[in-house]
């Protein structure tokens, strides 16, 4: 345990006093090696191991100072200190409780509950603390005495002096910044400011929380009232629930806020409690055109070679007419059977796939990859939530257009355009406007790989009481198996195929697939005997001309 002793005294009397206190204290333990910093002047790289914090004080003023000081200091983990201070009045005993009750005010507004107030009159030392929450009052300030005693005890219980304060808040309520994003909140008209939380999944968890922890949720709304979420962004300007909880107007906000780092500087955040995938929509219902329909039955080879096989035709007719007078017409007989029978195979396979078209048009293979949808010249639309993300994907960045602050609008926007055009959304948002589109889902399809994996938490003003009790909560939640019950909500099975399973998806209609490996060696059979054909035919061709090869086939016939 480390501690920073932080004293502003000024009184000689009191400058005595503050210097016998320290040297009891740093004589206290020859043995234990206690890292102790003394005023501003302590190295900055203490900062992170600092467990309480004693000041020394004559006055309010000079309480409000320190504490904004230390707060000022973005290393210190102010959820986790514990605050002592020596307080110095020579007050009437009435003026004093007031200036601790200021005092107790100023650390409760600050989100601070771990505070004690020592002060000695008349020999003898009083400590004093505050319980904000209890069975009669919420928010309650008034300095309660712990303990009185004559001489200071050489040792004092941790716990004692600094027992828990927030596993029961009697039903006080607790701000909450809550905004309408379904599914993960979807809020219902509010009545007397109580919302219905059970229809979204963080609505769901922030009911579990409140049933626990003992306290009612007063929503209190976005500013401005209708924007989602909000961001804090590089010069340290914040929006929307951030700016809020910076000005401390709540105590909490949950529900679609993913964890990024810029926003725990200025905030203060949970532990994780849900994995996120971003991913991109698109329109399966780019048709071929009439002409690509009329090639697509088979590739550029095979028509190829029925122009080559067409053209032989001709040309053998037109320039030896004469000459196929004179062959053997069991020759002729076996060229004929062959050469129809190729075009037979050929004109059943392309009436075949023509007839399966016209049940199903098939559709153009879509992008499986990002790389392959910049490379495409495709467009993206995302609403202002999920556009900061695009700060970690600046190849993303470039195609993309931050269309609302809605999802509900960027689908609609998304349904009406045509082209090269994606949407760039958290995977239980899409599977969510899916279920109102079921009829349709065949239309769409999303991207094979997924964008960027983010993560849920929950945001506090810093150094707040309610980040530790939280955070242990959440993690029985998700141990007990409820964090992840509550996903069902999200409806995956409402998601469309990924573009890499859109060519093996099964068709019902369409009865069982012929086996294509069949037709491959009837055709390359054709093919051999027609190639066999066109050499004995070459053969017979020549034996006209050349005498050896006219006696040889007199010889065979």
């Amino acid at each position: 345990m480390s501690v920073r002793i932080i004293a502003n005294v000024r009184n000689r009397s009191n400058q005595r006093i503050t210097n016998e206190i320290l040297d009891e204290l740093l004589d206290y333990n020859n043995q234990v090696q206690v890292p102790v910093a003394i005023s501003e002047y302590s190295s900055v790289k203490l900062d992170h191991y600092f467990h309480a914090i004693i000041m020394f004080a004559e006055s309010l003023k000079q309480v409000q100072y320190t504490l904004a000081t230390i707060l000022a200091i973005p290393e210190i983990q102010g959820s986790r200190l514990k605050y002592l201070i020596v307080y110095y009045s020579n007050k009437r005993w009435i003026e004093r409780q007031f200036e601790m009750h200021k005092m107790f005010r100023h650390f409760f507004d600050s989100y601070i509950v771990d505070v004690d107030i020592i002060i000695h009159v008349a020999n003898y030392s009083f400590l004093y603390t505050y319980r904000p929450y209890n069975r009669k009052f919420c928010a309650h300030t008034k300095p309660l005495l712990i303990q009185k005693f004559k001489k200071l005890p050489r040792k004092l219980s941790y716990t004692y002096m600094y027992a828990s304060k927030v596993y029961n808040f009697h039903q006080c309520p607790i701000k909450a910044i809550l905004y309408h994003i379904p599914p993960f909140m979807n809020l219902d008209e509010p009545i007397n400011n109580i919302v219905n939380l059970d229809n979204g999944y963080d609505g769901m968890i922030l009911n579990d929380i409140a049933d626990l922890m003992n306290f009612s949720v007063e929503m209190v709304p976005n500013e401005p009232r209708n924007f989602i979420a909000g961001h804090i962004y590089a010069n340290n300007t914040a929006t929307g629930i951030f700016k809020m909880l910076i000005e401390r107007k709540a105590n909490m906000t949950i529900g679609c806020a993913i964890c990024l780092p810029k926003r725990s500087e200025l905030t203060s955040s949970s532990i994780p409690y849900f994995l996120l995938n971003y991913v991109i929509l698109l329109k399966n219902q780019d048709k071929f055109s009439s002409l690509s329909l009329f090639m697509k039955p088979f590739q550029i080879s095979t028509w190829l070679l029925f122009a080559i096989a067409f053209a032989t035709k001709i040309l053998v007719q037109r320039l030896c007419q004469s000459t196929l007078i004179g062959l053997k017409r069991r020759f002729l007989k076996l060229f004929l059977v062959l050469w129809m029978g190729l075009v037979f195979f050929l004109r059943s396979s392309y009436e075949g796939f023509l007839f399966e078209i016209m049940h199903n048009t098939p559709n153009r293979r879509l992008p499986q990859t990002i790389d392959t949808i910049i490379k495409q010249n495709y467009t993206l639309l995302t609403d202002v939530n999920s556009a900061h993300i695009l700060e970690y994907l600046p190849n993303l960045k470039k195609i993309t257009q931050i269309v609302s602050t809605a999802p509900n609008q960027v689908f609609n926007r998304f349904d009406i355009l045509d082209g090269n055009v994606g949407l760039l959304s958290p995977l239980p948002i899409v599977t969510f406007y899916m279920s109102q589109r079921t009829e349709n889902i065949s239309r769409y399809a999303l991207v094979r790989e997924n964008v960027f994996t983010a993560m849920h938490c929950v945001y506090y003003p810093r150094y707040t009481y309610m980040k530790a009790a939280i955070d242990r909560l959440l993690t029985r939640l998700r141990l007990h198996g409820f964090i992840a019950k509550y996903t069902q909500i999200f409806q995956f099975n409402n998601a469309p195929l990924r573009t890499d399973k859109l060519s093996r998806r099964h068709r019902k209609h369409l009865g069982t697939a012929l086996d294509m490996d069949f037709l491959n060696v009837i055709f390359c059979s054709i093919i051999a005997l027609e190639t066999i054909a066109i050499l004995v035919f070459l053969l017979e061709y020549l034996s006209l001309r050349i005498n050896v090869l006219q006696r040889i086939y007199s010889h065979i016939t």
